[in-house]
């Protein structure tokens, strides 16, 4: 099933494992997208150990030597889709998804054969967009001014803030803190600033009644059009279309 140019939807599954469950050790053969829905599972990933709590999603590129197991004493559901891609992925990263979460929460693997084509879609053209957990590092932001930069993130709720907002918050040049802020988040602070709007929209359209105007209006955004615009730039879907899944 071929999402786009680059990406091609293989299959998916849901699983559901004991709280003592241990997965073999394996070398993945093709792209693999893991969401957990509930609980919590661990992820050994070429000697490197990731845990995920429900609502994150962790690619593990082809190749990688993985090894899943439950990490707590609990059992945990997660979905996972396998995906063959022309783009070469080189680290696993674990992606904040809940506003995805909902589309598979209740859905058997019968049901979701149904509708796979469209969560198919959904989730796999999500993979490049999802804000990654940050990553501190010397060559990045220090670990203090990430928490002071997402405090002024979760002061705004619609994200209307400016990058030089977020450099001035930390005391440093709009330069400067670009470059860091490139490092830690893997992308330039006004893109970020798109991506955590485009989520919380997300959010608004499906956790609430609100038209699609009201949610634009909600990020402060005066254009419709735009908002639509921006909206399917990230998600690859229409708000209406993102809504109706």
């Amino acid at each position: 099933m071929a999402l786009n140019d680059s990406i091609q939807f293989s299959r998916c599954f849901f699983i559901q494992q004991d709280p003592d469950w241990q997965g073999v050790h394996d070398t993945v053969e093709e792209n693999l997208f893991v969401l957990v829905i509930n609980g919590e599972m661990s992820a050994e990933l070429n000697g490197e150990v990731y845990v995920l709590q429900a609502g994150q999603g962790i690619l593990i590129p082809k190749g990688t030597k993985r090894h899943l197991f439950s990490s707590g004493k609990q059992a945990f559901h997660s979905w996972r889709f396998r995906f063959k891609s022309k783009k070469q992925f080189k680290v696993q990263q674990i992606y904040q998804a809940l506003a995805l979460v909902p589309y598979f929460t209740l859905l058997s693997q019968e049901e979701y054969n149904k509708v796979q084509h469209t969560l198919a879609t959904a989730i796999i053209q999500k993979i490049e967009t999802f804000p990654q957990k940050p990553q501190q590092g010397s060559l990045g932001l220090s670990v203090q001014q990430t928490e002071a930069t997402e405090m002024l993130l979760r002061k705004s709720l619609a994200f209307n803030i400016k990058p030089r907002d977020m450099a001035n918050e930390v005391h440093l040049s709009m330069d400067h803190f670009t470059r860091l802020f490139k490092i830690t988040y893997g992308c330039p602070p006004k893109q970020y600033l798109m991506k955590q709007r485009m989520k919380l929209a997300e959010e608004l359209l499906l956790e609430s009644t609100m038209s699609v105007k009201e949610v634009a209006a909600k990020l402060q955004e005066r254009d419709l059009g735009t908002f639509c615009r921006t909206f399917k730039k990230v998600t690859g879907l229409t708000p209406t279309q993102f809504r109706n899944l």
